[in-house]
């Protein structure tokens, strides 16, 4: 079979556009890259999908070239709109939207996304570093400042210090590990994880109130609160 023959044989049963081919492709590779990690050869994606390597060097021209489009495919646009006003909307309990969030959170995030980024990680990719600033801007930094409104403290007083970030990631961090626990360590866990999110939640905003008083009072480290945006840290 040549790379001509097995581009109209991707799959057999039916002729793709290009886009339709290359999408084939990347959901191929996605499953190989998320079980061996980045590892996992172009030879074993060419034979899971049942074509020559020709055919995907034919749309990537490196082995590098289909890691990044695989990743950017992986995780395009997860991000919600209705997320920001969510966070924001201060008429919501504080406990409450942090649930409601970190439910609809943890259901967009499906076996395939969470292992290709832990993959991704272990590897070196600079893919999860750059998510960082977005991080810190769509979830952090929105979690300060309603704590900083539970807390009795104006929002608008001051940039987020580090320990609100750190305090803010703990919790984040906290649910991203039910992900972690699910989807990597193949733990078994109740679902609905309702109960899990919200137990976390609780928990969280019950030390975090008094603490983040605290450290605004001055009563930690300089480093805990220095602020993010004047030391330029994401």
């Amino acid at each position: 079979m040549t790379g001509t023959d097995a581009i109209d044989v991707l799959p057999r049963r039916k002729r793709l556009r290009g886009a339709d081919r290359v999408a084939v492709i990347l959901d191929a590779a996605a499953e190989i890259f998320a079980e061996e990690g980045f590892s996992g050869s172009t030879r074993d994606i060419a034979r899971r999908l049942g074509v020559t390597q020709a055919l995907l060097y034919r749309y990537f021209p490196s082995k590098d070239a289909l890691i990044g489009a695989t990743l950017e495919r992986a995780f395009a646009d997860p991000w919600h709109l209705g997320w920001d006003q969510l966070l924001a909307d201060e008429t919501v309990p504080l406990v409450e939207r942090l649930t409601r969030f970190y439910l609809a959170y943890a259901e967009g995030m499906s076996r395939l996304r969470l292992r290709l980024w832990v993959q991704s990680a272990l590897a070196g990719q600079d893919f999860a570093r750059r998510y960082g600033f977005r991080l810190s801007l769509k979830i952090l930094m929105p979690i300060a400042r309603g704590l900083r409104r539970a807390a009795g403290i104006d929002p608008d007083s001051r940039p987020m210090t580090l320990g609100e970030r750190e305090l803010a990631m703990i919790l984040h961090g906290g649910i991203a590990f039910l992900m972690i626990r699910k989807y990597v360590y193949g733990m078994d866990l109740p679902e609905p994880l309702d109960d899990l999110v919200r137990l976390q939640v609780d928990t969280w905003t019950q030390g975090a109130i008094p603490r983040v008083r605290a450290l605004l009072a001055g009563e930690s480290s300089t480093r805990l609160v220095a602020p993010l945006i004047a030391r330029g840290e994401h």
